[in-house]
């Protein structure tokens, strides 16, 4: 990581994983926005996007992104260290950085490079926090077991998050089974992943040997073929990376646009996904609400379209990206959906400000 000996303390840095949809960047935003007088520094690994609330956001310079409250976001898509690197080498760096992996990646191997490639006078893991989804993690397919599992028994820390969607007694029976998991973890049940900052953040809960042993759950992702909006050139490429037979295979693919949506559009569009779609998430710029952003998240069957932050002075854009795993379906499969979505201004109709449903599509689950 370049020279050290700066006489600076060196940085304590928290790992927060989770499979896809559980929560990690709603349990991030939440810790901005309570991060009180802590400079905290933040590195998102998410299929290369940045995604903090828009009510943070006050400036963007290629991947970094200035925070309202003095914190700093940092978008990575391949060189992690650098990442830390450009944190730490700033005129004020952060006391705590904060690493967001993506939703089919393991922390384990985060933290390893961390281990391997920073020096400890330089950056120290404070901890692995892996966030779940208590009713998600309840109707699991086996291949999504084996993805969640290997990050599941590396935490320190395990935030139980969404558990005012269960009952209390599947919650306990889910909580009990977790723990066999992972016994030395400490277990936080959340709701939309209110945690207390203190509770995640300079706990000193990381044992490398807990997080390290054992083979690190690999998976292959790559990106099918973009979705270009408005004449621009489609985006990304294929990005491999190493994998196992008994390892997962995930796809994703985007799509930007900057004419308005119709809501009930859109959730016809959802609703027609492909099963192989287990997740769904992006800005939307819609017709009946011009002037403010609203943010859609799809999880399994789950779909939420709710309002957020006014678009201010950025222009208002779709960006969607949709994860999912097996073959990836061909653009044309995914393209006409949303291009079914587009109206004219002062379209669409009007729509709730917030929209919940489950999706008529059940997604493939493997038997076991």
């Amino acid at each position: 990581m370049g020279e050290q000996g700066t006489g600076a303390p060196a940085v304590s840095v928290t790992v927060v994983g989770g499979f896809l949809g559980a929560g990690k960047t709603t349990l991030l935003n939440h810790l901005l926005r309570h991060a009180a007088d802590r400079r905290l520094g933040v590195i998102v690994n998410d299929f290369g996007s940045i995604n903090v609330d828009a009510g943070l956001m006050v400036g963007v310079c290629g991947d970094m992104v200035e925070l309202s409250n003095g914190c700093i976001c940092c978008s990575i898509q391949n060189d992690l260290v650098d990442g830390l690197r450009r944190l730490l080498e700033m005129p004020s760096p952060p006391e705590h950085v904060i690493i967001e992996a993506s939703g089919v990646s393991d922390p384990r191997r985060v933290a390893a490079t961390l281990e391997q490639r920073v020096p400890a006078d330089v950056a120290v893991i404070d901890a692995v926090v892996v966030v779940v989804d208590a009713e998600a993690h309840l109707s699991m397919s086996r291949r999504e077991r084996i993805v969640a599992g290997g990050p599941i028994a590396a935490a320190d820390v395990l935030v139980l998050n969404k558990v005012d969607q269960v009952d209390a007694a599947s919650l306990d029976a889910l909580e009990a089974r977790l723990r066999r998991s992972t016994r030395r973890a400490r277990i936080l049940r959340a709701s939309h992943g209110r945690v207390t900052p203190t509770l995640l953040l300079g706990v000193g809960a990381f044992d490398p040997e807990q997080s390290l042993g054992g083979e690190p759950m690999r998976v292959h992702v790559h990106e099918a073929g973009q979705g270009a909006g408005d004449g621009d050139a489609p985006r990304g490429g294929h990005e491999h990376h190493d994998h196992q037979d008994h390892a997962s295979a995930y796809w994703t693919w985007s799509f930007r646009t900057a004419r308005p949506f119709s809501a009930r559009r859109l959730r016809k569009a959802i609703d027609g996904l492909p099963d192989a779609v287990v997740r769904a998430k992006g800005s939307i710029h819609l017709a009946s609400h011009p002037d403010t952003r609203a943010v859609m998240h799809v999880v399994g069957r789950r779909a939420e379209l709710c309002l957020d932050e006014p678009w201010g002075e950025r222009s208002p854009t779709t960006e969607l990206v949709l994860i999912g795993h097996g073959p990836p379906p061909r653009p044309e499969q995914l393209e006409p959906l949303f291009r079914g979505c587009e109206v004219d201004p002062g379209e669409g109709g009007p729509a709730q400000a917030v929209m919940r449903w489950v999706r008529r599509v059940l997604p493939t689950r493997e038997a076991g």
